[in-house]
């Protein structure tokens, strides 16, 4: 049994130690911003990155996805056909913003604060 825990999601990092973040750069559909509730997910699980190198279909995402979330997960999948990987250093801030279904991802930095 699979159960998802937001805390420890594994990264996919490359040979220059930079994470893979995922988003959808076309107009249509967003990735992690249409799924706000499993947006760090898709942004960054090393299944998904690994999935995307690979440029698997829908239904392997699908299939991903149920072992990752579980079974009773709604993610639209509507932007995985544009879905893009970004290469960020470890520890910046990064916002994906979203008009249209076109996904931007902004690299802010590296920040120190707090929330309330």
């Amino acid at each position: 049994m699979t159960f998802f825990d937001k805390e420890h999601i594994p990264r996919y990092l490359n040979e220059q130690g930079k994470i893979a973040a995922l988003y959808s750069p076309g107009y249509g559909a967003g990735w992690s911003s249409w799924n706000s509730e499993y947006a760090e997910t898709l942004l960054f699980h090393e299944d998904l990155v690994e999935a995307a190198i690979n440029s698997v279909s829908y239904k392997e995402v699908e299939r991903i996805l149920d072992h990752i979330l579980g079974p009773d997960h709604h993610t639209y999948l509507g932007g995985w056909k544009q879905v893009a990987i970004e290469w960020v250093e470890k520890g910046e801030l990064i916002r994906v913003t979203e008009y249209d279904g076109y996904e931007t991802l902004e690299v802010i930095g590296k920040l120190q604060g707090f929330i309330a």
